[in-house]
């Protein structure tokens, strides 16, 4: 819910939003964002971390690592998260 809700605020405020596709398996969230236009797009969160200037982690803590890793180090470097 909060990617969503963060997700759904970058796009009303103009922004291009990537989210990871394992956002598709709570369909309410992807709709959420989905809803505000086609500045929303979905992919791996390899293709997410390296899409955007800003990356937010709205994983629960115990997933935060394993996202992070499989975001890759290449794709975070020089970014804001």
């Amino acid at each position: 819910m909060v990617g969503s809700a963060i997700g759904t605020k970058m796009i009303q405020l103009g922004y291009q939003v990537k989210m990871d596709r394992e956002q598709l398996r709570m369909k309410k969230l992807w709709l959420g964002v989905t809803a505000n236009g086609d500045k929303a797009s979905q992919g791996t969160f390899s293709d997410a971390a390296s899409y955007g200037e800003i990356i937010f982690n709205c994983c629960n803590g115990m997933a935060s690592l394993e996202v992070m890793k499989l975001a890759g180090a290449t794709n975070l470097k020089g970014r804001s998260y």
